[in-house]
């Protein structure tokens, strides 16, 4: 393995080492108080995967995912970077959602080419999501669809429960896009002007950690 393969392939072990701590069985998700790590707003994670991989992000969407996605394991690290790191490193700001593209493109991929299906569970729930933060209906169906297949055939009790409890906060991202095409609490970080129902949405809705 040549010297920069090395490189990226530690920088990928890193990734993964930070998201998954703690967690033995990756055929088995975690607990809950991982799962709140994950999924709900907490300043000391954000800030230790500021200080551990920023660096990772700016060499990532310099090519757009390209080099670290030739290493095994890369295509999942750049999601989980540009689509989950970069949400706790730049919570609430535009830059939250500025390499999401890279993430959907590799998720698309992946799901399409069978390389999703060979995936651990524990990284497989992430490689669906990009397709949840995406403003497009077609995504929108597809990442549903993932999830009820996992419904329909879990390898285990637990991915069951866990799939029974994401499965209506994917279907309430659904709901969001066909209903006004976009997510409208992203408006004001991407200076878009929102509707008058997106005003009226907004008083009430769950942000999603934005």
């Amino acid at each position: 393995m040549e010297e920069e393969t090395k490189r990226i392939h530690s920088r990928i072990q890193a990734v993964f080492r930070t998201w998954y701590e703690g967690i033995e069985d990756m055929e088995t998700p975690p607990e809950e108080g991982r799962v709140n790590k994950w999924f709900l707003e907490d300043p000391e994670f954000d800030q230790e995967i500021r200080d551990a991989h920023v660096g990772d992000y700016d060499e990532i969407v310099a090519d757009e995912g390209e080099s670290w996605a030739k290493v095994p394991g890369g295509k999942m690290a750049v999601i989980l970077v540009t689509d989950q790191f970069s949400r706790n490193m730049f919570r609430k700001t535009s830059k939250v959602f500025a390499s999401d593209f890279i993430a959907l493109k590799l998720a698309k991929e992946m799901l399409a080419n069978g390389e999703y299906d060979e995936l651990e569970f524990c990284k497989k729930i992430f490689c669906y999501v990009p397709l949840e933060h995406s403003e497009d209906v077609e995504d929108q169906a597809q990442c549903v669809k993932a999830v009820n297949d996992i419904l329909e055939n879990p390898g285990n009790e637990q991915q069951k429960r866990y799939a029974e409890y994401v499965l209506p906060y994917i279907e309430k991202h659904q709901e969001i896009i066909e209903t006004f095409g976009r997510f409208p609490h992203r408006n004001e970080y991407l200076g878009r002007e929102s509707t008058e129902e997106e005003i009226e949405f907004l008083k009430t809705c769950n942000r999603y950690g934005q």
